[in-house]
C-alpha cells in the first residue's frame, strides 16, 4: 500500500518573502524537510509526496532546486491561481489518487513527536484521524470530543476545547474526503476568511454519521512562534 502524502503551498504568500518559510533553516536543515522528515511515517518505503503550488516563476524553481531535490519521487501539482484554501487544492493531487488508501494531508507547520504509531495498524472502522496537542491559542484550529476521543466538532482558529490541531490528517481515501467537503461547501459558518480549510471538514464527516478520532501527540514544537 502507497501512502499518498498532499502538502498543501498554494497560499499566495508562501513563495513572497525573501526566503520563503520552506527553505528558513529548522534544526540543521531546511524548515519543510525537517518537518516532514520528522513525521512517524516518513521511513515507511511507500510513501509518495504531493505538492501543490500556485504556479509561478519561483514555485517552478523552488520545485526543481528543493522539493524534487528532497524528495526525487514526489509529484508537484501548480493551480493558475490562488483557490479557495488548502481544503480546495488539496483536491489536485487527488484527481490522480483515487485508489489512495489512508491519504494524508500534511500542512507542515508544526512538528510533533509520537511514542508508537503504525499507520497499518489503524481502525480500519475510523473514516478520518486528527493529530492534536493541548493549546488554549486561538492561532490553532481545534477539535471538541467525547470522551473516548471522537470527534463531535471542529473549529477554524477558534478555541472550543483543549485539543489543537497539528495540521495533520489521514483519511481512509479520497471519497471520504471529497463527501466531506461536498458536505460543507457554501456553508460560510464552516469558512475562515472566506476560504475552506482542513479541519472544518471534518463537520461533513460527521453530518453522515461518519466516524472521526483524534490523535494525540507527545510533544508538539511550532517553529512559527519561535
Amino acid at each position: 500500500m502507497t501512502i499518498e502524502i498532499i502538502v498543501p503551498l498554494a497560499s499566495p504568500s508562501y513563495l513572497k518573502d525573501k526566503t520563503p518559510k520552506g527553505i528558513r533553516s529548522y534544526n540543521s536543515d531546511f524548515y519543510l524537510r525537517s518537518i516532514l522528515k520528522s513525521r512517524p511515517w516518513s521511513k515507511e518505503i511507500d510513501i509518495n509526496y504531493n505538492f501543490v503550488l500556485i504556479d509561478s516563476k519561483a514555485a517552478r524553481m523552488f520545485t526543481d532546486k528543493y522539493l524534487k531535490s528532497w524528495f526525487p519521487e514526489s509529484s508537484c501539482y501548480f493551480c493558475m491561481s490562488a483557490l479557495k484554501g488548502c481544503g480546495i487544492s488539496s483536491l489536485l493531487p487527488m484527481i490522480h489518487k483515487l485508489d489512495a488508501e489512508w491519504l494524508i494531508i500534511d500542512l507542515a507547520d508544526i512538528e510533533f513527536r509520537m511514542d508508537k504509531f503504525n499507520i497499518h495498524a489503524l481502525d480500519q472502522g475510523i473514516d478520518a484521524y486528527a493529530f492534536v496537542f493541548e493549546s488554549n491559542s486561538d492561532k490553532y484550529s481545534y477539535f471538541s470530543v467525547s470522551n473516548d476521543n471522537f470527534i463531535q466538532y471542529s473549529a477554524e482558529k477558534k478555541v472550543i476545547s483543549k485539543h489543537a490541531s497539528c495540521g495533520t490528517y489521514l483519511f481512509k481515501d479520497v471519497s471520504t474526503y471529497i463527501k466531506a467537503l461536498v458536505n460543507i461547501l457554501n456553508n460560510e459558518e464552516l469558512m475562515y476568511n472566506g476560504l475552506y480549510y482542513i479541519t472544518p471538514i471534518f463537520n461533513g464527516l460527521i453530518a453522515e454519521n461518519k466516524c472521526a478520532k483524534i490523535i494525540k501527540t507527545l510533544t508538539c514544537y511550532d517553529p512559527q512562534i519561535v
